[in-house]
């Protein structure tokens, strides 16, 4: 069934769904082969990637963070503002750090006739616990996602998390690109 923000006229991300899943393995710079820098061995670090997508456009926008608490959550949702413009309605799982982060959140906008002003939280909703019917379509993408990167050999590549973002943009174009 239709949502309510499937048929709103919005931008694309203006409703977005959002879902992380991870831990991801990747090398710290500098520290990726077994002889790295004077001699060190490879230094392993997890980041988690942040899966955004439009309801309505079917956009998807993924961002690497480096933790999954609040903060990277932030991190997260700052980068996808810089990249689509910042979403009003967030549809997200009951994670307690993604809660938080939107709870806490402070954000500076302009509207038509260039004033600025401050609205603090960001409107969500959350799906309950195995309520996948709700935000399905955010576990569909990830789950597509996840067997791209598999069928990109993620598994045996040494990337850093700027490797990993490149390789999850190269992702993102390629499922962007597919017709409706």
């Amino acid at each position: 069934p239709a949502g309510e923000h499937q048929l709103t006229i919005a931008p694309p991300m203006y409703a977005c769904q959002a879902d992380i899943f991870g831990p991801v393995n990747v090398f710290v710079p500098g520290f990726s082969s077994n002889m790295g820098l004077r001699g060190r061995p490879a230094e392993q670090v997890q980041v988690w990637v942040l899966t955004f997508v439009c309801p309505v456009t079917r956009l998807v926008s993924c961002q690497v963070i480096e933790a999954d608490d609040n903060s990277g959550v932030m991190s997260g949702v700052i980068r996808l503002g810089a990249d689509y413009g910042w979403p009003r309605y967030l549809m997200v799982d009951q994670d307690s750090a993604i809660m938080k982060a939107l709870n806490n959140a402070e954000v500076s906008l302009r509207d038509l006739q260039h004033d600025l002003y401050t609205e603090h939280g960001v409107i969500f909703s959350t799906c309950p616990v195995g309520g996948h019917n709700m935000h399905g379509h955010v576990e569909r993408i990830i789950k597509s996602v996840q067997e791209m990167l598999d069928d990109s050999g993620l598994k045996t590549k040494r990337l850093t998390a700027t490797g990993l973002q490149t390789l999850l943009k190269l992702v993102e174009n390629n499922y962007n690109s597919l017709p409706l």
